[in-house]
């Protein structure tokens, strides 16, 4: 809906999803990850050309938890966006996630980021997304979440902790 809604020139300026998952649950959200990749696609491709504007931005942050201490860390993403790209970097996550705010603000080529997808490995830490977010943000924000209760409820206390006169975080969920 909000591609299509970009394309047309409406929307939000930019749309970030955040999901977190277990690694030994990857194998039962493959349709997901494969809807996450589509979507990466065709956006970039609408980039190049020039069917897009520039203005929209999108990122999609995964948190990959629950990763045994036998599993072999690679040494980051390298290559296209692809199914086999994205999986490896899913399987074998190379950044904590406590690093997020100084990757994402940083200048550097990040070994974690494959198009508009970063992988983290790790919970999100949810004070430092709502401080980035904040600082660059429009005047209001819109907070969606499905999931556990404990999770929402973390994420509502943040959505109201953040909010301020120049930028108000408004918390929905289903």
């Amino acid at each position: 809906v909000v591609r299509y809604k970009w394309i047309k020139g409406d929307g939000p300026d930019k749309l970030r999803l955040y999901w977190v998952v277990k690694h030994s649950e990857l194998k039962s959200f493959r349709w997901f990850i494969d809807i996450l990749k589509s979507n990466s696609q065709h956006i970039n491709q609408h980039r190049i050309e020039h069917t897009l504007p520039l203005i929209y931005q999108f990122q999609i942050n995964i948190y990959v938890t629950g990763i045994s201490s036998g599993i072999r860390m690679e040494d980051g993403v390298h290559g296209p966006l692809n199914m086999k790209n994205l999986e490896s970097a899913l399987y074998h996550p190379s950044i904590e996630s406590s690093k997020q705010k100084d990757i994402q603000s940083s200048d550097s080529s990040p070994i974690n980021r494959i198009e508009d997808i970063w992988v983290w490995k790790g919970r999100p830490k949810w004070e430092g997304i709502f401080q980035s977010v904040q600082e660059g943000a429009h005047e209001n924000v819109g907070v969606f979440f499905c999931g556990t209760p404990v999770i929402g409820k973390d994420i509502k206390k943040f959505s109201k902790q953040h909010s301020s006169a120049k930028c108000k975080f408004k918390y929905h969920k289903p």
